[in-house]
């Protein structure tokens, strides 16, 4: 009975991950916010709330696979705050905020499609999307 309830508290891209992990042509990467602080123990106030970080590499490409993503951004009412393109390549970076009892938690998803693989990364916690180049990651 109890990991029925614990399943059924997963988000829709926690559901998404999971789908993909362990099966042939995607690599699925999970870090949980205490390993990026043990990584960069130089880390500010801005991207310390981190609690987890979710990759999704799908090689070869489909489109399925960023429909199933862009429904996903669509259903859950992330906004879009960035996007580039160069050539049939397009990097795009959504955000949701919401708050709660335990207070502001940010949800942020990067989708890379149009190259050689589709890649989608999501990172989740109390953190200032501005602040996530500490983190080596650009939003611009």
């Amino acid at each position: 009975m109890l990991p029925l309830l614990a399943a059924a508290q997963k988000n829709a891209f926690e559901r998404f991950y999971d789908s993909y992990s362990g099966k042939e042509g995607y690599t699925t990467v999970f870090v949980t916010g205490d390993m990026i602080k043990l990584i960069r123990k130089d880390l500010s106030g801005g991207t310390g709330g981190i609690e987890s970080v979710r990759v999704v590499t799908q090689q070869p490409p489909t489109d399925d696979f960023v429909e199933r993503v862009k429904g996903i951004l669509e259903a859950e009412n992330y906004k879009l705050m960035s996007s580039v393109s160069s050539g049939p390549k397009q990097i795009s970076v959504y955000m949701r905020e919401t708050s709660s009892g335990k207070g502001r938690r940010s949800d942020c998803i990067t989708l890379i499609s149009g190259g050689k693989d589709n890649v989608v990364m999501n990172i989740v916690g109390d953190f200032d999307i501005t602040k996530l180049s500490d983190l080596g990651i650009k939003t611009e």
